[in-house]
């Protein structure tokens, strides 16, 4: 499992939702799928899903999260920027990315 924190500045996090038939997928009814560009290059993801309420969890859905983990590195001269404007038009929504035109956005990763 990565830590956030231990690979550097997160330059661009992405994510996407979906709801999820639960009769296909053992009684998951939701599931998010998060992206992490980090400063070293590296690509970390995570994947958190909801449950459908079992009959001995008082009616509340049950959440549960893989935790991050590495996925793959960036290839060398892109920019955050590129990262963002290829996510945004693809389904994803960028949920954090640092300051517009400042150098970090405009420098490429690695």
């Amino acid at each position: 499992m990565a830590k956030l924190s231990a690979n550097g500045t997160v330059l661009v996090k992405v994510s996407r939702e979906r709801n999820v038939a639960p009769e296909r997928v053992g009684g998951i009814f939701w599931e998010r799928e998060e992206r992490a560009y980090m400063s070293n290059g590296r690509v970390l993801e995570k994947r958190s899903v909801r449950f459908e309420p079992g009959p001995f969890d008082n009616g509340k859905p049950q959440f549960h999260t893989w935790g991050w983990k590495w996925r793959t590195r960036v290839r060398p001269g892109i920019t955050p920027d590129q990262l963002a404007e290829y996510f945004s038009g693809r389904g994803w929504k960028v949920t954090e990315r640092v300051r517009e035109g400042g150098i970090l956005a405009s420098r490429p990763i690695r």
